[in-house]
């Protein structure tokens, strides 16, 4: 069993606080023992900071409210055509200001090492490669009532792959202790978990998992104080429409 990438995260609750989260998730895969990421959420010195969806990783530095998302390929497809999958953010929300976030289609090496703990990156590494990985795409936003989150499409040669990416990283958060969670209405390859404890920084962390032919999407959604269930179910959803069936 491999664990599942630590999330870094960062978050501004001001002006210019910096706060540093570590979340440690297990993935448990008969090949693929990752969990799917949670990428790192970091705060900058001009705002919040947005959430990792997927592997958790090694912080970044501080975030801008620039960054825009760009993709990876998958087979024969365009780096384009993958990030034009990824739903757009919310109205009057920021990208998060981090080397992370501005990188929108990060390499297998690259998301390895934002999102999985140092002890775990080649396991992680060969379990993707196993599964068949293409391309990777993700975007990061915050948004005006302070919900934080990273959306992270990754792309597999085959169905199968996606499958057992899917599989293993739900088996695994469905694993962890104290998670709990919920359905996604309307889309039975897709979950949601939550620990309804407050994080270190007084969010509720929500990861929702989906998957639709070769491409599996990993929210990892932030929200302070309580669990918004519904912003969270309505970005998965909103995702998973914009993929093709």
């Amino acid at each position: 069993m491999l664990g599942m990438p630590h999330v870094r995260r960062l978050r501004v609750a001001g002006a210019a606080a910096l706060t540093v989260l570590m979340l440690l998730t297990g993935c448990v895969s008969v090949v693929t023992g990752d969990g799917v990421a949670a990428t790192g959420q970091h705060a900058s010195t001009t705002g919040p900071t947005t959430t990792a969806s997927s592997p958790t990783g090694p912080p970044s530095t501080g975030r801008t409210a620039t960054t825009t998302a760009s993709s990876t390929t998958t087979s024969a497809a365009p780096a384009s055509d993958l990030t034009s999958l990824l739903v757009p953010a919310p109205s009057g929300s920021r990208p998060w200001g981090t080397p992370w976030s501005k990188n929108g289609t990060p390499t297998l090496e690259e998301f390895v090492a934002h999102v999985y703990p140092a002890r775990a990156l080649a396991l992680a590494k060969s379990q993707l490669k196993a599964q068949g990985i293409k391309d990777i795409v993700h975007r990061t936003w915050i948004a005006t009532d302070a919900n934080q989150a990273d959306t992270i499409l990754l792309r597999f040669d085959t169905t199968a792959g996606a499958v057992s990416r899917y599989r293993s990283a739900t088996a695994a958060k469905g694993g962890d202790t104290g998670q709990r969670h919920f359905d996604v209405p309307g889309y039975p390859q897709a979950i949601g978990y939550y620990n309804p404890t407050l994080d270190e920084l007084g969010d509720v962390r929500t990861i929702v998992y989906g998957q639709i032919g070769t491409i599996v999407v990993e929210v990892f959604f932030y929200s302070p104080a309580k669990l918004d269930k519904t912003a969270a179910i309505a970005a998965i959803t909103n995702q998973l429409r914009r993929l093709p069936a």
